[in-house]
């Protein structure tokens, strides 16, 4: 997970960090749950994410489908699913910082 500074916290949402956080694994740090249990944070969700899931989901290593996920995400006012492209990354004014 990456954070952007500015009047809302917003953090960038890597696949196993979503994936732990909907299985309830307990790999996923204090930290990261915390965040992502924060009602005052966006969550960005490269759409690259959402492709893993199904990748991982079709060979049966996340019991979730991508509906399910899908689901979640869009009930969740919070989360924002981003294409991330080079044209994206270069203007982020972003700096890394792992929980």
């Amino acid at each position: 997970m990456t954070t952007c500074e500015s009047a809302m916290k917003t953090f960038v949402v890597d696949t196993h960090t979503l994936v732990w956080f909907l299985s309830r694994n307990p790999r996923l740090s204090r930290a990261a749950h915390t965040i992502l249990r924060d009602p005052t944070v966006r969550l960005i969700i490269p759409a690259i994410v959402l492709a893993e899931i199904k990748y991982l989901s079709s060979r049966g290593r996340f019991a979730q489908t991508l509906d399910d996920v899908l689901r979640v995400i869009s009930t969740d006012p919070r989360c924002l699913v981003y294409p991330i492209d080079l044209g994206v990354v270069q203007q982020a004014p972003c700096h890394s910082r792992h929980p």
